[in-house]
């Protein structure tokens, strides 16, 4: 003879609900500080450093290399004391 054993799990899952609904409140958060401080990377390191490079290659297009290095190489030879 088949016996059957049928168990019925319940539970009250507001608490559960509640606690999921306040962390996905603070992921959100902390998901926009993330956005807020990479912003700021970009605008006060990424853009100056790029404008930099840029400013740096526009010169040596400009100048040219090999007058530059020349440049550098006579500087430092005058600077050094005899």
């Amino acid at each position: 003879m088949e016996e059957r054993l049928t168990v019925r799990i319940g539970s009250n899952l507001s608490e559960f609900e509640r606690k999921m609904s306040q962390m996905q409140s603070k992921m959100d958060s902390v998901g926009k500080s993330m956005s807020s401080i990479g912003s700021s990377m970009t605008k006060y390191i990424t853009a100056p450093a790029a404008s930099a490079i840029a400013a740096g290659a526009s010169i040596t297009a400009a100048f040219g290399w090999k007058r530059l290095v020349g440049l550098d190489s006579t500087k430092s030879q005058h600077s050094l004391p005899c």
